[in-house]
Order: C-alpha cells, then structure tokens, then sequence
C-alpha cells in the first residue's frame, strides 16, 4: 500500500513478536514508540510514524494552500494585530495605486505587502513591499542612520552610463 490519503479506511496494526507491522508501507520492524494511532475520515487506524507525517503534510498542505483560506487568515492577521479592516486596508491600497509607499512598486502578491507601524505608539503608516519593509526594520526607523547610508552611497557611486 503507498502513503497516499483517501482511503476510507485501513487494516489495524498486525501485532508480529514484539514489533507492529504499519499497513501502509508493510514496515514490520516497529517498536510502539514508532507508531500512531490517528483517526482518519471518522476511523481510528495506526500506522507508522512515517507514514503519518507524510499523511498530515499531504492534508495540510492540501487545506492551508487554499487561496481562500489564505486571505482569509491574512485578513483576519491584519484585524486582530492591527485593527485594520477590510475596508480600510483596501482603500489604503487603493491610495497607493496598488504599489509600495516608498519605490513605488506594484504588488503583485497580496500576501507579500506588509503594513508599517511605528514600533514606539504602533500608529499604521503605509503599505510596504517586502524589501522596503525589511530596509526599515533593519535600520530600525532611524533616520539618522538613513542619511548615513545615503552619504555613503554618494561618496562611492560612479557615474552610471545610460
């Protein structure tokens, strides 16, 4: 029997001397250590730890990979640690022509734009793509060190030929 998920259910675990036999992959060689005893579709079966990992990836992979579901959690994410609704979230986008606040790039994902906060009071700034978001947070807001970085990128740029 392969690992696949589906079936609607599955011989019990074969009790061989001192070690179970898994009817999925026929491992007889298990110690009761190695095995899990996991409902599946409303009937309680074991089978080899194993063969259980690759049958709980399968399911969530299958149920978290739902583009419903995903923004759905995203949607929820924004509400609860920002108190941004639905609503607000979109006209906020829609103001920024759909694109990153600071280069102005389109987003192209919706998973990957991220909200700006300030860390100190938590006040919602922009919509950030992922790389400007990382730039702040990396220079932790200061923009002191913002200038540095600019005076150093004028001090050793070269003049670029177009």
């Amino acid at each position: 029997m392969d690992c696949g998920v589906g079936q609607m259910a599955y011989p019990t675990m074969e009790i061989i001397g001192m070690a179970y036999k898994c009817p999925k992959c026929n491992d007889d060689n298990l110690l009761s250590d190695e095995i899990v005893f996991q409902p599946v579709n409303k009937v309680h079966v074991w089978m080899c730890k194993k063969c259980y990992k690759i049958y709980r990836k399968s399911i969530v992979d299958k149920y978290n990979n739902k583009p419903e579901r995903k923004l759905k959690v995203s949607h929820y994410y924004r509400v609860k640690r920002y108190g941004l609704s639905i609503e607000e979230y979109n006209k906020k986008k829609e103001l920024q022509l759909n694109g990153c606040a600071i280069c102005l790039k389109e987003f192209k994902e919706e998973r990957n734009i991220y909200i700006d906060h300030d860390h100190h009071n938590n006040q919602l700034r922009d919509l950030l793509c992922p790389r400007c978001n990382n730039i702040l947070g990396m220079v932790d807001d200061d923009e002191e060190l913002l200038f540095r970085f600019i005076e150093y990128l004028k001090r050793h740029s070269t003049k670029r030929v177009a």
